[in-house]
C-alpha cells in the first residue's frame, strides 16, 4: 500500500513538471513570436518572390521612338505638306531588351523601301539615324511615311509591336504662303501725338518654300483727302518643317519704319 502511494506522487510530480515545462515554452514563443516576424526570408524564398512578377525580356526588344521630317515640312489644315524635294528623315530607335540587337532601321514610302542603317544597339542603348528620300519629282497625296525596325536572322526580337512608326496621308506639293501674326498698329479710334510713329509687322512662312513678303500700310483721311501708301522693303521668309516651325520675323529696320506727320485724323490698312 506504501509502495502504491509514493508511485502516485512520483507521477503527480512528474505531470505538474510536464505542464510548467509547456507553459513556459508557450509564454516564450508568444515573447519572441514579433522578433521573428522580423526575420528576413532565405535567399530561395526571397528570389522567387523577386521573380514572380513580369521580368525584362532577357531577349532584345527594339523600338522605333522617333521620325521626324527635318526639311521643309508643314501642316495645312491638318495635313503633312512636303515640299517636293530631297528629304531627310530623322528615326529614332532604342534597345529596352537584356541582349544586344542587330538589325536595320528602314524607311518606306506606300510600303517601297527608299533608304536604310544597318544598327547594332547594346541594352539599354539608343540612336538617332538620318534617312533620305528624294521626293522631287513627287507630286502626290494621301501617302504613308513608314520607318521600322527589322531584326537581322542572327537577332532576337522580343516584342514586334513597337518596330514600326508611321506618318499617314502625306502630301507632296509647294505651298507658298505667308502669314502676319501680329503688329503694333494703333487701335481704331485712337489718337497719335503730332510726331513720328514707327510700327513693326511680325510675320512667318506658313507654307514649304520660300516666300518674299512686303509689308504696306494705306492710310486713308476720314475727313476726305487723297489716301497716302507705305511700303516695306522686302523680305525673305525661309520655311520651316515638321520637327522645326519657321522663324518668326519682326520687320524693324529703317525701311520699314512707318512714319508720318500731319493734323488730319487717319485709318489705317495693311
Amino acid at each position: 500500500m506504501g509502495t502504491q502511494g509514493i508511485s502516485k506522487i512520483e507521477t503527480f510530480s512528474l505531470k505538474t513538471s510536464d505542464r510548467a515545462s509547456k507553459a513556459t515554452i508557450l509564454v516564450a514563443l508568444l515573447f519572441l513570436s514579433p522578433f521573428l516576424a522580423g526575420i528576413p526570408a532565405s535567399p530561395d524564398e526571397h528570389v522567387s518572390m523577386m521573380t514572380s512578377g513580369k521580368q525584362q525580356s532577357i531577349d532584345p526588344d527594339v523600338a522605333v521612338t522617333d521620325l521626324h521630317v527635318t526639311t521643309p515640312s508643314v501642316l495645312v489644315a491638318g495635313v503633312p505638306t512636303l515640299s517636293p524635294q530631297n528629304h531627310i528623315i530623322r528615326v529614332g530607335v532604342l534597345n529596352i531588351g537584356g541582349t544586344q540587337a542587330v538589325g536595320n532601321v528602314t524607311l518606306k514610302v506606300d510600303g517601297v523601301l527608299v533608304d536604310n542603317r544597318t544598327v547594332t544597339l547594346n541594352p539599354g542603348a539608343g540612336a538617332n539615324h538620318l534617312l533620305y528620300w528624294d521626293a522631287s519629282s513627287v507630286i502626290s497625296s494621301g501617302l504613308q511615311i513608314t520607318a521600322s525596325w527589322e531584326k537581322d536572322s542572327s537577332s532576337a526580337d522580343s516584342n514586334s509591336s513597337n518596330d514600326v512608326m508611321s506618318l499617314n496621308n502625306v502630301n507632296v506639293v509647294a505651298v507658298e504662303d505667308a502669314t502676319d501674326i501680329s503688329d503694333s498698329l494703333p487701335a481704331d479710334g485712337s489718337s497719335l501725338a503730332r510726331a513720328m510713329w514707327a510700327g513693326a509687322i511680325t510675320a512667318v512662312n506658313t507654307g514649304n518654300q520660300p516666300v518674299d513678303v512686303t509689308a504696306q500700310l494705306t492710310l486713308t483721311p476720314t475727313l476726305g483727302g487723297s489716301s497716302v501708301s507705305l511700303t516695306s522693303s522686302t523680305e525673305e521668309l525661309l520655311p520651316g518643317s515638321l520637327a522645326s516651325p519657321p522663324p518668326l520675323r519682326t520687320y524693324l529696320s529703317p525701311s520699314m519704319a512707318l512714319t508720318w506727320r500731319g493734323t488730319t485724323h487717319w485709318e489705317a490698312a495693311y
